[in-house]
């Protein structure tokens, strides 16, 4: 079976590392970027023949990996039941597929369209030009992806906030902006952007935390300002450091910055106050974890301290 974009970039997500670097940049350009073959071919300077050749020995590359580790499908084991609008589009595919009309149909098409407030029908030509996905999508949502300034973010005595500092992967952001809901987070603030927040591959990720969650975007200092100002305890993972990240003390406003995928978290952060360094322990060979396997597990142990259901 062919894998979907989504499943492409979790793959790239877990395993890219084991690519050469070319074949990283032209995958990365193709599956998180949306570019055309033709795009890529004229950037890269080879031909597109070329491109694609590279990409399908990078997605065979990719899946042998999983098939011999997994770690995609584990990871796939934690993800939250689906929104209530997801649980009707599914059960209107699966009416359409066994009768173009009925009445069940119509009542789930009925609810939806008051879920949206306003809606409108299009072609099914439309609908496949729209889509970026091999499938056939029944309906599309579009909803105003809001972005505030720093000081707009509700604050509470206790809370976590998600630092993203300098990510370059949409699949990266969207995965731990999809984690930070799952672990009760209350904002998400993105410093040093490099990416569009209404990135496609960032959006899916996300499964709709993107729009669930309250987005900030500032300034490296204007944001370890507000952090310093309000309070928060920010926690840094450090290969370096020697507190383990299940000893520290969870409690009031917590921050956790996730840093690049390789260069990891900018200086600037060990210079606040409230900073505190914390490593995940490694029990293999591997020297640290994918930045979003390692903000999910930080996050979680922050969400589940916050909510009282760990000591």
């Amino acid at each position: 079976m062919k894998a979907t974009p989504l499943e492409m970039s979790l793959l790239f997500d877990f395993y890219g590392e084991t690519l050469t670097e070319k074949q990283r940049e032209l995958f990365d350009l193709y599956y998180n970027e949306d570019l055309s073959l033709s795009e890529i071919a004229e950037h890269a300077g080879i031909t597109r023949q070329g491109v694609r050749d590279s990409i399908k020995r990078a997605e065979h590359a990719l899946h042998e990996m999983e098939d011999k580790l997994g770690l995609v499908a584990r990871y796939g084991d934690t993800e939250r039941c689906a929104e209530e609008l997801q649980h009707e589009v599914e059960q209107l595919h699966e009416l359409n597929a066994a009768q173009l009309h009925s009445a069940e149909a119509d009542e789930i098409v009925s609810r939806m369209t008051e879920y949206a407030g306003q809606s409108f029908e299009i072609s099914a030509k439309a609908c496949r030009k729209i889509s970026d996905r091999d499938g056939a999508d029944i309906c599309f949502l579009i909803a105003r992806q809001t972005v505030l300034p720093l000081p707009a973010l509700p604050l509470a005595d206790s809370m976590l906030v998600m630092i993203l500092d300098g990510q370059e992967q949409p699949g990266n952001i969207g995965s731990i902006l999809r984690s930070l809901d799952c672990a009760g987070g209350a904002a998400a603030i993105t410093t040093n952007r490099r990416v569009r927040l209404s990135n496609s591959r960032l959006i899916r990720s996300s499964l709709g935390a993107a729009f669930l969650l309250p987005l900030a975007d500032a300034g490296m200092e204007e944001t370890g300002e507000w952090l310093v100002k309000n309070h928060f305890k920010t926690i840094l993972t450090d290969l370096s450091a020697q507190k383990p990240y299940y000893d520290v003390d969870y409690t009031g406003r917590i921050a956790v910055v996730a840093g690049n995928e390789h260069t990891g978290i900018s200086p600037y952060w060990r210079t606040l106050p409230a900073a505190e360094p914390v490593i995940i322990p490694m029990l293999g060979s591997c020297e640290s974890l994918n930045v979003g396997f390692a903000s999910t597990l930080v996050a979680y142990e922050a969400g589940l301290r916050l909510h009282g259901l760990k000591a």
